[in-house]
């Protein structure tokens, strides 16, 4: 019988990946600010350096993941093919498809979740917000989201014309008719994100995350969550803050939870706003989350099936729509394959806690309709890493971990080495 030897081993690829992947943008902002001008090729060098970093990582661990999994990303690289015989497809198309499952793959390796690391980018995260909140001046001194994302944005360096922001912050900071939470701040918070989308996504990813770890502990559950909801509403995200809401309701019924349920996650999702979209005015709509969704129906609707499944879209049509995007970029079975492979239903196991890819199917598949913000390291780091370990075992409540060490572990699973880690190999149920 082997023993459980208890591991306070820090696992520093995993830390050092997940801090640089979440804070990139910060890092460079502050040195475009303060130290030397940044370019869009200086920030896509950095990417694929922490991108490459995971890779190494992975592949010198040799990653174990279901049949699955590999089978799937190995279609997502077919449809890919296919979709590029129609449309003009770049680099980033391609690593958009594969930055999640990169992560999910480097999870699937790391000896145990970096929570340190974690916890100090909530820290950061929670500082870098009270300024950007009540001490603007100093927060545009520090990061000066306008120029850096004027310096690596053409998009943005577009609007600087009529959209110019004197005081520094992201073009987005005041939303347009006046903020939904306007009463928390006079402006949306981006915080280390520079932007506030990417903030109230950086919400969702983390409150799924607690929803695991604090299962056992009800009160600091709905403490974390709390946290999460006001990061959600200093970024004025409607959307996010439902989704946090939706998932503090899920988490207090997880025991109940089961693995089929993430199956439907991306249909429900899909067809419920599809229904919305019939019943609202669509892009006429005076409200801007109907507006939105609009985007993507209105496209599907008057597109023929052979453009839909071919991908073969008019790149002026889709406008901020991930489902288009992907659908673009992949066709649309790769389109709905992204949805299951990005919320890790592909790469999930019996050791995998069964709301983990519900949360994020409903995640996936519902900011993919306003945008391909989701896809961008700062989030998909954080949600590829948590659904890779997740695989393994190495997520999992404070108050199962702390069992664990108390009791021998004999490693039976097949198909997994006991060298990933004590933590990450035993089951969770």
């Amino acid at each position: 019988m082997q023993t459980y030897r208890k591991n306070n081993d820090v696992d520093r690829p995993a830390s050092i990946v997940l801090f640089a992947a979440t804070l990139l943008n910060t890092a460079l902002a502050f040195s475009n600010s303060l130290l030397f001008p940044v370019n869009s090729t200086i920030a896509s060098v950095a990417q694929l350096a922490i991108t490459a970093a995971a890779i190494a990582v992975a592949v010198l661990r040799r990653p174990q993941l279901p049949l699955s999994f590999w089978i799937a990303c190995a279609c997502l690289g077919v449809f890919a093919l296919l979709a590029s015989i129609w449309n003009e497809l770049n680099s980033k198309h391609y690593y958009d498809l594969m930055v999640i499952p990169i992560f999910i793959i480097f999870g699937s390796v790391i000896r145990q979740f970096p929570f340190k690391a974690f916890k100090l980018i909530i820290a950061a995260v929670g500082v870098i917000c009270f300024l950007d909140a009540f001490l603007v001046g100093l927060y545009t001194t520090l990061f000066n989201p306008l120029s850096f994302f004027r310096n690596t944005r053409v998009w943005v360096s577009d609007q600087l014309a009529s959209g110019s922001d004197e005081m520094g912050l992201y073009l987005g900071a005041n939303r347009g008719g006046g903020s939904f939470f306007g009463f928390l701040t006079d402006h949306r918070i981006g915080g280390p994100f520079l932007e506030p989308l990417s903030l109230g996504y950086f919400a969702v990813v983390a409150c799924m995350f607690f929803a695991v770890w604090f299962r056992h502990y009800p009160w600091q559950r709905a403490g974390a969550f709390a946290a999460c909801l006001v990061l959600a509403l200093l970024a004025d995200s409607r959307v996010p803050s439902a989704m946090i809401i939706l998932f503090f309701g899920l988490s207090c019924l997880q025991s109940h939870i089961r693995m089929a349920w993430s199956a439907w996650g991306p249909a429900i999702v899909l067809v419920a706003a599809f229904f919305f979209y019939m019943m609202s005015d669509g892009r006429l709509a005076e409200s801007e989350t109907p507006r939105r969704i609009a985007i993507t129906f209105d496209v599907v609707t008057s597109t023929n099936i052979f453009e839909l499944f071919s991908g073969a879209l008019n790149v002026s049509r889709f406008g901020d729509s991930g489902i288009l995007y992907l659908v673009y970029a992949a066709t649309l079975p790769g389109m709905l394959l992204c949805l299951y492979l990005f919320s890790g239903v592909l790469s999930s196991t019996r050791l995998t806690p069964p709301i983990l890819p519900l949360m994020a199917s409903i995640y996936i598949t519902t900011t993919a309709l306003f945008g391909g913000a989701f896809l961008s390291i700062k989030t998909s780091a954080l949600l590829g890493i948590m659904l890779g370990a997740a695989s393994v075992g190495a997520v999992r409540s404070k108050l199962k971990a702390r069992s664990m060490r108390k009791q021998p572990a004999p490693f039976s699973q097949p198909g997994y080495k006991p060298d990933l880690g004590a933590v990450g190999q035993q089951a969770t149920n």
